[in-house]
């Protein structure tokens, strides 16, 4: 029996953070060809090039119109993905998605009915999903007892495509799309679907004064609430403006607070403290490897024909953008963002 075809796989946007890891991830692949790549910086492409991409294009549509693809990896700017990601599905292609799918939870839960009705797998790389150390809080809930409070931070520093971003949320009346949450909630709202399950309410609200052309204030603070005693999830969100310093929190990992302890993310640790033993910190074993990032994992279940289930099953996907559209709606009331219809 003669070996299959490679997968065919194109990486649109060669900006976000991690994407040089993830390309590497594809390039390392034996069931893989990256046949193309796209971005509009020529520094980038050039870099590509010298990894053995061996076509380089400077806009991700001209990638998708002249590339016969199996696979798409969209990473570039959120403010076209969307489009691209409902072009890519309308081909029958498969994605992977680095988050968010796109700016709003309306334009998100959009694709995803795109998805059921092309039958394509859509695969966002949420942590929770697909970071070690995320998904070993998710697996080690328990060790802390009953879960109390969930608390994440996430500093959104300027990246590339900010000021069309900024633009388009700000100057045009006819787009009402709350970018921020869909940016910076959506991972952190899966995360809390995988630990806690659906809220029974959300509330939103700032923390400082708004900034002039920002899709949110300063800081801002989004709470899911759930209906067992004072159980919530706590989501910090912060901006960066251009030229400033990036502070991120101490960790920049969530913590789980249960009634027996509390299991902290500290970068690619995993951190177990209970009651019982006092200030002593105990560190947790998190499981690695290549199949478990997204490259590895999508290329294994399109092997399988399986779609996804569970935690990227198009059903929680919706869960997760059903509850970012209710921040949204809540930070529309409080006259932070625009609402969304």
């Amino acid at each position: 029996m003669g070996r299959r075809p490679a997968l065919r796989v194109g990486v649109a946007g060669l900006a976000r953070p991690g994407v040089w890891r993830r390309l590497r991830e594809w390039l390392s692949l034996e069931e893989v060809d990256v046949v193309a790549a796209a971005d509009p910086d020529p520094e980038r492409r050039e870099r590509c090039a010298r990894l053995g991409v061996p076509r380089v294009y400077g806009e991700p549509r001209e990638l998708l119109a002249r590339e016969p693809l199996d696979i798409l990896h969209a990473a570039g700017n959120p403010v076209e993905q969307g489009d691209l990601v409902a072009s890519a599905l309308m081909r029958g292609l498969d994605i992977l998605v680095e988050p968010p799918l796109a700016t709003g939870a309306r334009s998100a839960l959009k694709l995803l009915a795109a998805a059921r009705s092309f039958g394509g797998f859509l695969v966002p790389a949420w942590p929770a999903a697909f970071d070690p150390a995320w998904r070993g809080l998710v697996a080690n809930a328990l060790e802390v007892g009953r879960p109390v409070h969930l608390d994440a931070a996430l500093t959104l520093a300027p990246e590339p495509w900010w000021g069309e971003l900024d633009e388009e949320l700000f100057d045009d009346p006819d787009v009402s799309l709350p970018g921020a949450l869909a940016l910076g909630a959506d991972r952190l709202v899966h995360l809390a679907l995988e630990v806690f399950g659906t809220p029974a309410t959300v509330a939103a609200c700032t923390e400082t004064e708004r900034l002039f052309g920002r899709p949110w204030d300063r800081r801002a603070t989004l709470f899911l609430l759930y209906p067992w005693g004072t159980a919530r999830f706590r989501i910090r969100l912060s901006f960066v403006e251009d030229g400033a310093e990036v502070r991120r929190p101490a960790g920049a990992g969530p913590v789980l607070f249960g009634e027996k302890g509390v299991l902290e993310v500290r970068r690619r640790r995993l951190a177990l403290q209970r009651l019982s033993d006092g200030r002593r910190a105990s560190v947790l074993p998190v499981a690695a490897g290549a199949a478990a990032q997204p490259p590895g994992w999508l290329v294994h279940a399109l092997k399988r024909s399986v779609a996804p289930s569970g935690s990227l099953g198009l059903d929680r996907l919706a869960a997760v953008y059903r509850v970012v559209a209710a921040l949204e709606r809540s930070a529309a009331a409080a006259g932070s963002l625009r609402a969304v219809e």
